[in-house]
């Protein structure tokens, strides 16, 4: 209350009173004023309303005003100067470790152990089909949630309105802020990550297989089959939500995950006849001078050399680059083999009749022949026409796969038994008909190969070449004289049920370049040359003839010690010709 000078003290009631009379005198004099006092309380009544509003619009601005800087948040770049250059509020723990003060890249450093000791703890346990398996956080792709934890106590006291700052800093000083880091799974990087390890977890399928044994005991055990077994694979898209659902919730144990069953292609009974036995041959080496201790090791040694032989479609196979050189140093022994019609002994004497038993099986499977060579005189161990010799490197017997799958070689040498048989295996042919393989002479060219007369020679001190003594009136021939013959070779195709025993073999010959599915019979060409045949042609030879020096046959001779004028001669048993050996051939 005012003090005013010259006036007594008033009391606040009185002043009061004397308030409220005066405005209720001035309101009367209003009420009875002539027309110019109304139009001028008429004006102080606007004044009063725009004094009014006035005030107000102005606590309504105001009152705007106070709120919008209450509420006001940080911007976006405020934001981000904070999480590069800000400093956490005093009492922030995070995995309990305090970090007040710290910058965000000092917390990074500080915490490294125990964003570490997190991730190592997280591995993740499911089954495959009953196996259990673990995977650790890396190779699943999951990470810590660290850089979130960071952000949001960084910006704890630093974001939201004055009022949340103000309280979330009285908070922190008062009982201080506290964070875990936690491992969390992304799609994006668990996606990324399985798609490389599921593979391991796969079990493939096992289509059937042939199993290829040359060396088994029994021919039912040459080619078997194993059987087919399912596979299994682990269902992608499964196995990453589930992956992305445990982890995230805590858990790091999945069960058992979801699989597909891959089932195979084929089966053992569909597979079982894609592979069956073409052709067999056999050749027998138990009399003469085909048994023979050596020959028979060659036979046996050559024989474990090209069996087990495996020749892909297409593909040219040779018996001198399977089986190599025959020297001594490879293992060879020397035999009895042919060399210009007559019997030596060389390293690897022999090994013509396996080849020899080869070709057989193969012109039996209707396999292309490459190279091949006859002798120059007909091996005794085979059908006339159907020999096959080799010398390294010059000849060599070479076959070509025409067939439409994988063709197997089987070559066994029985020593007890004195013989050797090739099988082939192989797709089954694309026909119904039987094969049988002859060759046959051609009269027509008999004149052309006939033998002329024949060299004799004295066998120096009586001894043949082949080392066989020469009596006096007996003569060896080293070769004998021989006539030559030529011999096509034909493939019949006749009926399955074909019985050669009780049909006899040149009962049906056919007709010359028959088609093959005619059931008739096919003249054989090379593959790929269909101008030049399967023919062997054996030259004429006209012989050589070795005589005892004193057979009077001899005179004139070179080494002759035959004297027409001592007489009493012994003309031994006067036989004559003898017909000098058998002609056989031990290659």
């Amino acid at each position: 209350m005012a003090n005013y000078r010259g006036r007594a003290p008033i009391s606040k009631k009185d002043l009061r009173i004397a308030k409220q009379q005066a405005k209720k005198t001035r309101q009367e004099k209003m009420n009875s004023g002539n027309g110019t006092k109304r139009a001028a309380g008429a004006g102080f009544s606007r004044k009063a309303l725009i004094i009014i509003v006035s005030s107000v619009v102005g606590v309504a601005v105001i009152g705007m005003l106070v709120f919008i800087i209450t509420q006001r948040r940080p911007s976006e770049d405020e934001l981000i100067s904070y999480i590069e250059n800000g400093v956490f509020v005093n009492k922030t723990v995070i995995e309990e470790i305090d970090v007040s003060g710290q910058t965000i890249s000092e917390a990074r450093i500080s915490l490294a152990d125990s964003v570490q000791n997190e991730l190592m703890n997280a591995n993740v346990t499911f089954t495959v089909e009953g196996k259990e398996y673990t995977e650790d956080a890396m190779s699943l792709g999951l990470i810590t949630d660290i850089e979130d934890v960071l952000i949001d106590a960084m910006l704890f006291e630093k974001s939201g309105s004055v009022f949340d700052r103000s309280a979330n800093a009285r908070l922190a000083e008062k009982d201080g802020v506290f964070y875990d880091i936690k491992v969390v799974a992304l799609e994006e990087n668990v996606s990324a990550a399985v798609s490389k390890i599921l593979p391991k977890f796969r079990i493939e399928v096992q289509e059937p297989t042939m199993v290829f044994d040359p060396e088994a005991e029994t021919e039912d055990a040459f080619i078997t089959w194993t059987d087919e077994v399912a596979g299994v694979e682990v269902v992608e898209e499964a196995f990453i939500n589930s992956v992305i659902e445990q982890v995230n919730l805590g858990n790091y144990g999945l069960g058992a995950v979801a699989t597909k069953i891959l089932q195979p292609e084929k089966t053992k009974a569909e597979v079982a006849s894609s592979i069956i036995k073409l052709s067999e041959f056999t050749s027998d080496y138990s009399h003469g001078e085909l048994d023979e201790k050596n020959r028979k090791f060659n036979i046996s040694y050559m024989a474990e050399k090209l069996s087990g032989s495996i020749i892909n479609v297409g593909d040219v196979w040779s018996i001198n680059d399977t089986a190599g050189e025959r020297t001594e140093e490879n293992g060879w022994k020397k035999a009895h083999a042919i060399r210009g019609a007559v019997m030596i002994d060389e390293l690897g004497g022999g090994v013509c009749q396996v080849s020899g038993t080869i070709y057989n099986a193969f012109l039996l499977a209707d396999v292309g022949i490459v190279e091949r060579h006859g002798h120059t005189y007909p091996s005794p161990y085979l059908p006339i026409g159907l020999d096959a010799t080799i010398d390294f490197p010059r000849k060599d017997l070479k076959i070509q796969n025409t067939l439409s799958d994988t063709i197997y070689l089987v070559v066994a040498a029985d020593y007890d038994a004195e013989n050797i048989t090739a099988m082939v295996y192989g797709p089954p042919s694309d026909h119904g008909y039987q094969v049988i393989i002859r060759a046959i002479e051609q009269d027509k060219y008999s004149e052309r190969y006939k033998a002329t007369d024949p060299e004799f020679r004295v066998a120096p001190g009586g001894l043949a070449p082949n080392g066989e003594y020469v009596w006096n009136g007996q003569q060896i021939g080293h070769p004998p004289k021989s006539d030559g013959s030529v011999w096509y070779t034909y493939r019949y195709y006749y009926p399955a049920d074909y019985d050669i025993e009780e049909d006899p073999a040149y009962s049906w010959i056919g007709y010359d370049g028959a088609d093959k599915f005619s059931g008739e019979k096919l003249r054989l060409p090379y593959v790929g040359k269909s101008d030049k045949f399967l023919d062997t042609v054996y030259p004429a030879i006209n012989g050589v003839y070795y005589l005892n020096p004193d057979d009077p046959r001899t005179e004139g001779l070179e080494g002759s010690t035959y004297d027409p004028n001592a007489g009493g001669a012994d003309s031994g048993d006067g036989s004559g010709d003898a017909g000098g050996g058998d002609g056989g051939d031990g290659a």
